[in-house]
């Protein structure tokens, strides 16, 4: 008999007075963890090699550009979350739907009242946005883009998901030497190179230019996100604190904090000046808490190693009390396919699906909010939608659309639906089937 073995381990707390203390933990299956480690040969491609670090609210992809080494930056609140509606079609209707299969039913992708003509574009193919946005860039090194043209030096790298740090090799007259983590115990990424640092604003078409300062030799970078009739926008900062060998970047969001530019610098200036030792050891305390709860061992090299590495990728994108990651939890492009939202249809389902298997049902803390969030709008689109009680819940969802549709000012109350798509049966019950 092949060897097949899960460990499911429960962690008991005995509670005496104030003091709550934590059995001993272990991790069941070191080697099956350890080979699951992700080697690559090259970095050069971020679609294909890049190494993904996070700590469940901030989030890095790791590769090298240009003989350097590039690190985009995001953070699980940064949306783009503007939606102009003005030119969205009207809301469609069950009613309207059964008299157009009544009767000729001309353009099968629009289900418009009577006499109503439309021109468009609605409010998901005019824009890329509502999406995530990334946050900057990291640039570590100081080739100069124009000495590599066309075949710039990449390196070898590691992703060692026991100790959740990305390791790159360095060459020489290429990218260094470096480690990578995202602190699980606070938002600042440390890095370990001795090698310049500089921070570069993630360019997009529709938001504007990033402001840039130094604070008391702390560098950083401020960037806002434009409003519309309904949402207020949005504003972050991102702090590098460069001490030699160590390096901090913090990320900060108006959702934390009113001056988010003094925070990013104060939380980016601690870390960097704090012994890095102790600041490795919780971080790596934190991650064998976390493998310690399960895991997996099983004559399937492939599957075991899948296993291992989704559940480290859902680790680094997902905790409790984050916004949800979209389709593209770390962006690589800043107007993502299918605006890097929540298509319910299965596709955001799929992301926590494995978590309540292994142990790990915390991960979808960030779910069971967002669509337990949703449930006032999701009774407004019943009521407006099929003209009857109860919930239902679209195919497209975004991050921070207002909870009562009744009274914000854009048309159409500020919701999309996409025509035909929208029906899509049984979507509701597969959104709430895993709360």
């Amino acid at each position: 008999m092949g060897r097949r073995t899960l460990a499911l381990v429960v962690a008991l707390a005995l509670v005496a007075g104030s003091r709550t203390v934590l059995a001993a933990q272990e991790i069941a299956f070191a080697k099956a963890l350890d080979d699951a480690s992700i080697s690559v040969e090259r970095l050069d491609d971020i679609l294909e090699y890049a190494l993904l670090v996070g700590n469940g609210d901030i989030n890095a992809l790791v590769h090298t550009n240009s003989g350097n080494i590039e690190v985009v930056l995001t953070k699980n609140d940064v949306w783009d979350a503007r939606l102009d509606t003005t030119l969205d079609p009207p809301l469609p209707t069950l009613k309207r739907l059964k008299e157009l299969g009544h009767g000729t039913w001309s353009d099968r992708g629009l289900i418009l009242p009577e006499g109503f003509t439309w021109n468009g574009p609605d409010s998901y193919h005019a824009n890329p946005y509502p999406c995530p946005r990334a946050c900057a860039r990291l640039i570590l090194g100081t080739v100069p883009v124009e000495l590599n043209p066309s075949s710039p030096p990449t390196t070898r790298a590691r992703l060692d998901l026991r100790r959740a740090v990305a390791q790159i090799d360095g060459v020489a007259g290429g990218p260094p030497r470096a480690g990578i983590r995202a602190l699980a115990q606070r938002n600042t990424f440390l890095i370990e190179a001795n090698v310049a640092a500089r921070l570069e604003q993630f360019r997009t078409a529709d938001t504007p230019d990033a402001k840039t300062g130094e604070t008391n030799g702390v560098r950083w970078l401020y960037q806002t996100i434009p409003g519309d009739l309904d949402w207020p926008g949005m504003e972050f900062a991102v702090a590098l604190a460069d001490v030699g060998r160590y390096k901090a970047v913090a990320l900060v969001t108006s959702l934390e904090a009113d001056d988010v530019t003094a925070a990013a610098v104060k939380e980016a200036r601690a870390v960097a000046q704090a012994d890095a030792g102790p600041l490795i050891r919780d971080h790596e305390t934190i991650w064998t808490r976390f493998w310690a709860a399960s895991g997996l061992e099983v004559d399937d090299e492939l599957m075991e190693q899948t296993w291992y590495r989704g559940l480290y990728f859902l680790r680094c994108v997902s905790k409790p009390g984050v916004v949800a990651p979209g389709l593209f939890a770390s962006l690589t492009t800043g107007s993502p396919a299918w605006h890097g939202d929540y298509h319910t249809n299965y596709n955001i389902q799929q992301t926590f699906w494995h978590c309540y298997a292994a142990n790990h049902p915390e991960l979808a803390e960030p779910y069971d909010r967002l669509i337990r969030g949703y449930f006032p709008r999701a009774r407004w689109l019943a009521r407006a939608i099929f003209d009857m009680n109860g919930a239902f819940y679209p195919h497209v969802l975004y991050a921070y659309e207002p909870v009562d549709p009744s009274k914000v000012k854009s048309p159409v109350g500020r919701q999309y639906i996409h025509h035909v798509w929208g029906f899509t049966l049984g979507v509701s019950g597969f959104t709430v089937q895993p709360l």
